[in-house]
């Protein structure tokens, strides 16, 4: 009997939270700063953010995409293979 009562208390939360989910309003589209992608979120706050930060945080997220670029990776891989530096030994500590 008690099987059958967690399984109904579990299909009934499934159902309401489904009918939440389905009476939401629709995301807006949003348009990507710098890349031009849209993506269908609504507008708000990124999770752990203030409300009014929100302009800031965006564009920090922006500069912050535009840093690691291939040339840069291919830079600092040449640097670091380019000679060995096993762990512990002075190269090591020099590529550190």
């Amino acid at each position: 009997m008690r099987r059958c009562g967690i399984g109904l208390v579990f299909l009934v939360s499934c159902h309401f939270w489904t009918a939440l989910a389905q009476n939401l309003p629709p995301a807006e589209e949003t348009l990507h700063a710098e890349s031009g992608h849209t993506a269908g979120r609504a507008v708000s706050s990124p999770i752990g953010f203030a409300p009014g930060s929100r302009a800031i945080q965006l564009a920090a997220e922006v500069k912050a995409l535009t840093v690691p670029t291939p040339e840069n990776a291919r830079k600092w891989l040449k640097t670091l293979t380019a000679e060995p530096h096993i762990a512990g030994t002075p190269a090591d500590y020099k590529t550190a």
